[in-house]
């Protein structure tokens, strides 16, 4: 008896069997076999991992949308077969419903799957890495970013997998609700895996959405320095004029600039390379009105500063709290900087 209201549709209860002694193992036998056959949502998984008992239920939350079709035609068939079958013989009859219906309703191909309709081993491997991780704490940008840096397409569909299934979220929606926009990351890195370095150019260069546009700014900090050089000073020279437009992002880019040059000393800078990035941060700092703001750019200029940047620092209001010290640590580096020219 299938149950349907404002709330998840119910094919079944525990509690509607107990007369019987069953008490809904039924329920739990079949929950494993939408799992087997990759019809449950992450619900139905737990749900198949727990113990039967009277509130134990099988509903709409469970299953995905395949998964719901499937019961709304099959189950009650099922049941009337389980009546007079041991519940452990009905998996036959549940493989010869499904087979019919996917005759019936083939399921659409997706784009994104591999060959054979399965991952790979290695791309199981890191899909039940991340899932587990997720599932056990969450998984941080850091380990998306960790998969992207093995430059290996075939782990586009595992991401895109994860973030349906978890329905991650993107873009400002996601930072309404002061989450991390975790699916607009997975989008992000799935472009440079698809398409390289130029994947991430076109999204900072192209895309409506700010916050894949920050990302992107964000993943190229993150490749091997000698690339990540000289896309930034590209991408500098194209950003300059539109700075006063897209604070965020220049910020975002300011930010990369200090990570990227003053960590990382193997960079090679020419002079050329300093007027550019000196120039797009000066521009930054003229029409600077936070502390954040200030204060990252000060750090920005500590390898490529010369005596103007020095004279910027130094006519500007003190940062103060949490920037305390900023202007003088950044200046020393400055000259530090100068003295070697």
């Amino acid at each position: 008896m299938t149950q349907r209201s404002s709330g998840p549709t119910v094919w079944d209860k525990a509690k509607w069997h107990s007369e019987q002694g069953d008490a809904g193992g039924h329920i739990f036998f079949i929950l494993n076999w939408l799992k087997a056959k990759k019809l449950t949502t992450l619900d139905g998984d737990e749900e198949a991992l727990g113990r039967m008992g009277d509130d134990t239920t099988l509903n709409s939350d469970m299953v995905t949308e395949r998964g719901k079709v499937f019961l709304d035609k099959y189950y009650d068939n099922w049941l009337d077969i389980i009546d007079s079958t041991p519940v452990s013989r009905s998996r036959k009859n549940l493989d010869k419903f499904l087979n019919e219906f996917n005759r019936r309703f083939p399921p659409a191909p997706d784009p994104d799957e591999v060959a054979g309709d399965s991952f790979s081993s290695e791309q199981n491997a890191m899909y039940r890495k991340l899932r587990r991780k997720e599932l056990s704490g969450g998984v941080e940008v850091e380990h998306i970013v960790g998969v992207t840096l093995k430059c290996d397409a075939n782990l586009i569909p595992v991401l895109k997998r994860l973030s349906a299934e978890f329905k991650w979220k993107e873009g400002k929606k996601a930072l309404r609700s002061h989450s991390v926009p975790m699916g607009s990351w997975v989008k992000v890195c799935c472009s440079y895996l698809k398409d390289g370095n130029s994947g991430l150019v076109s999204i900072v260069q192209r895309s409506s959405d700010e916050v894949e546009r920050e990302i992107a700014v964000s993943v190229i900090g993150e490749l091997k320095p000698v690339d990540s050089k000289r896309i930034l000073i590209d991408l500098i020279k194209w950003h300059t004029r539109l700075q006063a437009k897209q604070r965020k992002l220049a910020l975002e880019i300011v930010r990369v600039i200090n990570s990227l040059f003053s960590f990382h000393s193997e960079v090679k800078l020419n002079e050329r390379d300093c007027q550019i990035i000196r120039n797009y941060v000066h521009k930054f700092l003229a029409n600077a009105k936070t502390k954040d703001e200030r204060g990252t750019a000060y750090w920005a200029l500590s390898r490529v500063g010369n005596e103007e940047s020095i004279t910027i620092i130094r006519s500007a209001p003190r940062l103060g709290f949490p920037w305390e010290g900023t202007e003088e640590d950044a200046i020393k580096l400055i000259r530090k900087c100068i003295s070697k020219h």
